[in-house]
């Protein structure tokens, strides 16, 4: 995990809204309420505290000046975009984790009404693309929800009159996210996903790219963006993956606004369960009142001090060099914050041949109408493990080797089974919620089935596919080349640090 998920952290974005700002040059002052125009500097904010002072047990490295606070808190939320204010910072982009969820409904209108008040923006990081493969149709509606409930709320960043959207899509490889998010994005949202080798190459290019990746102290992606870091320190970490230098921070800001980059970025604002928060605290606090690193922020916002200005120096060197090409790399996670499990057994059973037993077989089938009128059920088991913190989120992907038309439906087995024994005459019947996948069963994709709400928090989970029509399907099986795959997200009450 080279950084941004320990916990979620919010991401802010401020946008100037006058012509473009000169390089080095003072920033303009922007009416609340106004589209964002670039460059502009963003920084990644969190607000899941008091939730998030610790990760897997260990309580946060620094301490805020402004105390182990609560992201309740009006005035705490008023402070921060202050301090965000006073850096030059235009645009806050905030963690979104789905629609509800994390406290959504009353920490999001707290920081948009205060955004609206200082000039300060808000954007959205959509961070379950980084946990989990999403489907088109799940970008569309989650877009379609940003764009009606805050789309038009003043605090919003906008472009074009249409939501801002960073993705945090750490864990795909290829073009196929370009696709999957040109595709879903119905409502012309203005998209900025997350690099990986070869993002140059995709024919559906969104409107611009980014790294999140603070164990780097820079990542230049060229004409699209420039991130810079204050250090990275894990609260479960017993050394730092980026030590803290405020004189190399100095030079990192210069390079930064130097850069001309459209999108100057922050990371982070206050993410302190991955010690990359610039906020003041008492390790680095200033006669200004918002600490050294803010400081920097303002004297080349404003140009009141030349920047890079020599301070303080820590002992320790920072581990990770200035570079100037984009740093594209795989995000290490948490076992607590995601998996990717398989199945430990799986099975068919087939109405038409009731005594028989499937276990074995490398396809899973679905179909309502075999042999006549005789059903194929297929069964699947997890192991979720002994964590004790919530699954917030579960989607189980399955590979298609032979299409339909209509993809079967998700339910629990109300009973155990054993996967060389498991037979239709004495197969469990099914219980739970009934799920449904939006997916077309194509031969050679995946298709995806939200499932959180039949997971339990620990143990095993046992999973029943039913046909929904005689046009049956299968499917590959563990022993098959692409094994179904069960994508798990645990949290605290809030977001797990990158």
């Amino acid at each position: 995990m080279d950084g941004r998920r320990v916990w979620c952290g919010v991401v802010a974005v401020v946008v100037a809204v006058s012509t473009l700002v000169g390089v080095g040059s003072p920033r303009s002052s922007k009416a609340a309420g106004t589209n964002v125009t670039l460059p502009a500097r963003a920084a990644f904010y969190d607000p899941w505290v008091p939730q998030t002072w610790s990760v897997n047990g260990a309580h946060v490295a620094y301490h805020p000046s402004a105390g182990y606070y609560s992201s309740d808190d009006a005035a705490t939320v008023a402070g921060h975009l202050g301090a965000m204010s006073y850096a030059g910072i235009d645009v806050a982009i905030v963690s979104w984790w789905g629609q509800g969820l994390q406290h959504e409904a009353t920490r999001l209108p707290l920081l948009l009404e205060e955004a609206a008040r200082t000039g300060v923006k808000v954007a959205f990081y959509y961070e379950k693309e980084g946990f989990g493969e999403i489907a088109a149709t799940e970008i569309s509606a989650d877009l379609q929800y940003l764009q009606e409930r805050y789309g038009t709320h003043p605090g919003a960043a906008t472009i074009n009159g249409k939501v801002v959207v960073f993705v945090y899509n750490a864990d795909d490889t290829n073009c196929g996210v370009a696709d999957r998010w040109k595709a879903g994005n119905t409502v012309g949202a203005y998209i900025d996903l997350k690099v990986f080798t070869g993002y140059k190459t995709c024919v559906n290019q969104p409107d611009a790219w980014h790294q999140y990746g603070p164990a780097s102290a820079t990542a230049s992606v060229a004409g699209q963006s420039f991130a810079i870091s204050p250090g990275f320190r894990r609260a479960d970490e017993s050394s730092a993956r980026l030590s803290r230098d405020a004189a190399r921070w100095r030079s990192n800001v210069a390079q930064m606004v130097a850069s001309g980059a459209p999108w100057q970025l922050v990371t982070t604002f206050n993410e302190w369960g991955e010690g990359t928060a610039v906020e003041s605290s008492e390790e680095w606090s200033s006669p200004s009142g918002y600490g050294t690193y803010l400081d920097a922020l303002h004297d080349a916002a404003t140009g009141t001090t030349p920047a890079p200005t020599a301070t303080t120096t820590p002992a320790t060197a920072p581990t990770t060099t200035t570079t100037s090409s984009p740093t594209v790399t795989t995000m290490p996670v948490s076992p607590s914050t995601k998996a990717t499990l398989v199945p430990v057994a799986d099975a068919t059973v087939d109405e038409a041949n009731p005594a028989a037993c499937m276990g074995s077989a490398s396809t899973l089938l679905v179909d309502a109408e075999h042999a006549g009128t005789a059903d194929y059920w297929s069964y699947l088991r997890f192991d979720l493990g002994a964590s004790t913190l919530p699954i917030t989120a579960a989607t189980l992907r399955l590979y298609v080797t032979d299409p339909t038309s209509s993809a079967p439906t998700v339910q629990l087995s109300a009973a155990a089974w054993t996967e060389t024994q498991i037979t239709w005459a004495n197969r469990p019947t099914t219980t739970g919620v009934l799920t449904t996948s939006p997916d077309t069963a194509a031969t050679g994709t995946w298709i995806s089935y939200d499932v959180r709400g039949l997971m339990p928090q620990q143990g095993t989970v046992n999973l029943v596919l039913r046909p929904t029509s005689g046009n049956g399907v299968d499917f590959s099986s563990r022993t098959g080349t692409h094994p179904p795959q069960l994508n798990i997200h645990r949290t605290t009450e809030a977001p797990q640090v990158r």
